[in-house]
C-alpha cells in the first residue's frame, strides 16, 4: 500500500486486466472501478473509441473532463466533447490505472480523472497468446416491444478474435506486437415512436381525407392573406379558420413536393398498432487493431521505447449518428482510422538523476456520408421542384430537407449534416526529470501540446422545415401537407475550418520525507490555455461593448427591414455587422476571446504511515486544476456571420421559402444569421479538490 503519495488512484496490473470480467473487452469499463466514480455506462459501450460510451465522472466533475493516456501520450479527441480516439485491446495492456483525485502536478490540461495506460514490453523469453470472444443474440431474450409486434430479437454478434507475441532481438532489442479484429452487429436501440398513419399518407395529385391521432384536433383552414391561396379557398367552397369539410385536404391545397418526400421512404407506415413504428436496424462496426512497441537498449544509460497503435474503423448507426431524428430509415456510414504513436529516450545520468525525453502523437480522421435501410432515402425524388434559399450545387447528394414535426406527433426526420469530415491530430514534445537528494524527490517539466483540427461546419445545407402545432391548420403534419412551415433554416455552404490549439505547460514537485511516516508533497504547475484561432481568422464574434449606438438606426420604420445602408457586403451576401468584430483585424485576438493566463495550480499534500509498519496510512491533499475547453464552443461560433450564413426565416411556404406564407410576397431581404455568442473575457473552467481519508490494510488483498 503506497504510504508516500497524497493522490487517490486505483492500479490494475496487466495479470487483472485480462482476468477481470468486462463487457465487450472495453476499458472504459476497468475506468469504472474505484472509489469516487459515478457512471452511467451502458452494459456494453461498444467496439470503437469514438462512438464509445464513456459517462464517467471522477469525484463529481464532468466526464468531458477526464483524459486518457496511453504510454503517456493522450488519446483524446480535443473538441469531441471527451471523446478518446483509440480503444486499446486489453491484451496489450500491462497496466491500466485511474488518477481519481489530487494527483501530483505532473498531470494537466485536465480537472477530471486521468486514466493511464501503459503497453506490454517485450521480454528475454518469447511468448505469445491467441484468443476468440463471441457474444449472440440467441444467447439473449428479446426486447418486449419487439417480442409484442411479432419481430425478432435484436441482433447482436460479436466476435474479437487476436493474437499477441512478444520476445527479443539480440541482448538490447525487445519487441511486443498485439494484433486484433473486432466485427459486431448490433440492433438498433428498440423503441416505440410516433408515425404517419397508413391512411394518412398522401398520393400525388389526390385529395386526402385525413383521420384525425387520437390525441389530435381536426385541423383548420388556415387564416392568409395570401391571394393566390385565398383564390383557391374559395374555388373549394373552405373558411378560413373553420374545419376542413369532412376532414378532407383538396388536392389543389397539397404541397406534391411535400408528398414526394412523404411516400420516398423517410417517414415509415406503421408496423405497431395504427400510427406507431417499432424497430431495430442491425448496424456493422469493424476494427482492425494494430499495436507495436519496440525497447532497446543503447548502451547501460539511455532506453529508447516507442509504440504505434492503428486502429482501422468502419461503422454504421441508425439512425444518423450525433443527429436528432427520429427513424431509422437513414443512418450514417463512418470511416474512422485513428492513430497513437510515442517516442521515449530515458536517460539515466546517475542513480539519483534521470531525464525522460519523449514525444507524444494521436489523431484520428472522421468520414460520414448518409446511407439507407431498404426502402429508405434521403435524395430528392423524381419531380422534385422546390426551391431553397441557395444554390443546389451546394446540397451534397441533393438531399431532401430535414422536417420537424409538432403536436401530436413530435418527431423529426433527418439525413444530418452529411456528408461531411473532419481530423483531429496532436503533437505534444514533452521532458521530464526526476532528482533524488537527500530526503527530497524533485521532478520537474514542461510540455507543448500542439492540436489542430480541420473540420467542416455542421448543419444542415439541405435545409430545415419545421411545423408546428400552435399554427395555421393547427395540426403539424397537415401544415406539412400544406406546405406552411413556421420556419425554415439553411446553411449557405458546408465550409472547412482549420483550427489550432496550443497549450504549454510546466509544473515542479517535492515529495519532501520528513521523517520515516510523514511525507509531503509540494507541488505547482502552470498551464497557458490560449484559446483555438481559426488558421485562416475565418471567424467572429459578437461583443456587446464594441456595439456602435451612435450608428443611425438599421431598420425602415414603415416596413421594418433592415435598411441597405446599414449592411455590408461579403462574399456575395448582406450583413448588419455593428458589434461584430473579426479574428486578426484591428488588433482584436485571433480566437475571438480575451485569454486569461492566471492559472497557477498549487497542489499540496501529505501522507502519514501513522503505525509506521505501511499498513495504516492518513492521507490528505489539496489542489487546483484547470481544464482546455474542449473545442465546441469554436465549432458553434464558427457559424457566425460574415464566414458563414445560416439564414431563418419564419411563416414561409415549404417549396419556397422566400415567399411568405402569410401574405404570398416573395423577397430578396437578407434573413437573420444564426449566431453563438463567446463571452469576450473568456475564463478557463477549474476546479478545486481536496480528501482527506484512512486506509488501512487489514489482509492481503483487502484495504
Amino acid at each position: 500500500m503506497e504510504s508516500e503519495n497524497n493522490e487517490l488512484s486505483s492500479l490494475i496490473s496487466g495479470q487483472q486486466v485480462t482476468q477481470l470480467s468486462t463487457n465487450g473487452r472495453n476499458v472504459t469499463a476497468l475506468a469504472a472501478l474505484g472509489m469516487g466514480k459515478s457512471n452511467n455506462l451502458p452494459a456494453y459501450s461498444g467496439a470503437n473509441a469514438l462512438t464509445s460510451a464513456n459517462g464517467i465522472s471522477f469525484n463529481g466533475t464532468r466526464p468531458t473532463h477526464n483524459i486518457y493516456l496511453l504510454d503517456g501520450g493522450e488519446l483524446n479527441d480535443r473538441g469531441c466533447g471527451g471523446c478518446f480516439s483509440s480503444l486499446p485491446s486489453i491484451d496489450a495492456l500491462a497496466e491500466f490505472k485511474t488518477l481519481d483525485s489530487n494527483y501530483k502536478p505532473d498531470y494537466g490540461i485536465g480537472s477530471g480523472g486521468q486514466i493511464t495506460m501503459v503497453l506490454k514490453s517485450g521480454t528475454k523469453n518469447f511468448h505469445g497468446a491467441l484468443w476468440e470472444f463471441n457474444r449472440n443474440e440467441v444467447f439473449q431474450a428479446n426486447n418486449y416491444f419487439l417480442n409484442q409486434a411479432g419481430k425478432p430479437r435484436p441482433k447482436f454478434r460479436l466476435n474479437i478474435p487476436g493474437g499477441n507475441f512478444g520476445g527479443h532481438i539480440g541482448s538490447n532489442t525487445f519487441f511486443f506486437v498485439n494484433e486484433e479484429w473486432r466485427r459486431q452487429i448490433q440492433g438498433s436501440t428498440p423503441s416505440v415512436v410516433n408515425t404517419i398513419a397508413a391512411a394518412n399518407f398522401p398520393t400525388l395529385g389526390q385529395p386526402l381525407t385525413y383521420i384525425v391521432p387520437a390525441n389530435g384536433t381536426a385541423p383548420l383552414v388556415p387564416a392568409t392573406n395570401d391571394p393566390a391561396k385565398l383564390a383557391l379557398y374559395a374555388a373549394d367552397g373552405l373558411t378560413q379558420g373553420k374545419p376542413f369539410p369532412n376532414n378532407t385536404i383538396p388536392a389543389n391545397l397539397i404541397d406534391q413536393n411535400a408528398v414526394r418526400e412523404l411516400n420516398a421512404g423517410t417517414f415509415p407506415k406503421p408496423n405497431f398498432g395504427t400510427s406507431q413504428f417499432i424497430s431495430s436496424i442491425p448496424q456493422t462496426t469493424n476494427v482492425r487493431e494494430d499495436v507495436v512497441r519496440i525497447d532497446h537498449n543503447i548502451g547501460s544509460k539511455f532506453q529508447l521505447m516507442g509504440h504505434y497503435l492503428h486502429d482501422a474503423v468502419s461503422q454504421t448507426v441508425f439512425p444518423p449518428l450525433w443527429g436528432n431524428s427520429t427513424y431509422p430509415t437513414v443512418g450514417s456510414a463512418m470511416l474512422n482510422p485513428s492513430w497513437s504513436s510515442t517516442i521515449k529516450l530515458t536517460q539515466t545520468y546517475s542513480p539519483s538523476l534521470l531525464n525522460e525525453t519523449s514525444f507524444l502523437f494521436s489523431g484520428n480522421t472522421i468520414h460520414l456520408d448518409p446511407t439507407t435501410t431498404a426502402g429508405g432515402s434521403f435524395v430528392q425524388p423524381s419531380g422534385w421542384n422546390a426551391t431553397t434559399f441557395f444554390a443546389p450545387a451546394n446540397n451534397f447528394k441533393t438531399r431532401m430537407p430535414e422536417i420537424r414535426l409538432g403536436a401530436p406527433y413530435n418527431t423529426t426526420w433527418s439525413s444530418s449534416y452529411f456528408p461531411w469530415k473532419n481530423s483531429y491530430f496532436g503533437y505534444e514534445p514533452k521532458d521530464d526529470v526526476s532528482w533524488t537528494r537527500g530526503r527530497h524527490q524533485f521532478k520537474f517539466g514542461f510540455s507543448w501540446l500542439h492540436a489542430v483540427k480541420n473540420q467542416e461546419l455542421q448543419a444542415n445545407t439541405q435545409g430545415t422545415a419545421a411545423f408546428g402545432a400552435g399554427s395555421f391548420s393547427k395540426d403539424s403534419y397537415i401544415n406539412f401537407l400544406l406546405g406552411d412551415a413556421d420556419s425554415f433554416t439553411q446553411l449557405q455552404y458546408l465550409a472547412g475550418k482549420h483550427w489550432v490549439n496550443n497549450n504549454y505547460g510546466a509544473y515542479g514537485n517535492d515529495d519532501w520525507r520528513l521523517n520515516s511516516r510523514l511525507t509531503l508533497n509540494l507541488g505547482l504547475r502552470y498551464d497557458a490555455l490560449p484559446h483555438a484561432f481559426e488558421r485562416f481568422d475565418q471567424f467572429a464574434n459578437f461583443v456587446p461593448s464594441q456595439y456602435d449606438r451612435t450608428q443611425p438606426y438599421p431598420l425602415d420604420q414603415k416596413t421594418g427591414t433592415l435598411l441597405p445602408s446599414s449592411l455590408t457586403a461579403f462574399n456575395g451576401q448582406n450583413f448588419y455587422l455593428n458589434g461584430i468584430r473579426e479574428a486578426g483585424v484591428n488588433g482584436f485576438p485571433r480566437g475571438n476571446v480575451q485569454n486569461y493566463y492566471n492559472t497557477l495550480q498549487p497542489r499540496l499534500g501529505f501522507a502519514y504511515n501513522v503505525l509506521g509498519d505501511g499498513k495504516t496510512v492518513l492521507r490528505g491533499g489539496i489542489g487546483l486544476f484547470f481544464e482546455r475547453v474542449q473545442g465546441n464552443d469554436v465549432y458553434n461560433a464558427a457559424l457566425n456571420p460574415p464566414f458563414a450564413y445560416q439564414p431563418s426565416a419564419t411563416n414561409v411556404y415549404f417549396s419556397n421559402p422566400n415567399t411568405s406564407a402569410i401574405n404570398g410576397a416573395t423577397t430578396s431581404q437578407t434573413f437573420p444569421s444564426t449566431m453563438t455568442v463567446l463571452q469576450y473575457k473568456y475564463r478557463p473552467p477549474g476546479t478545486a479538490m481536496f480528501s482527506l481519508g484512512v486506509q488501512r490494510q487489514v489482509a492481503t488483498s483487502v484495504v
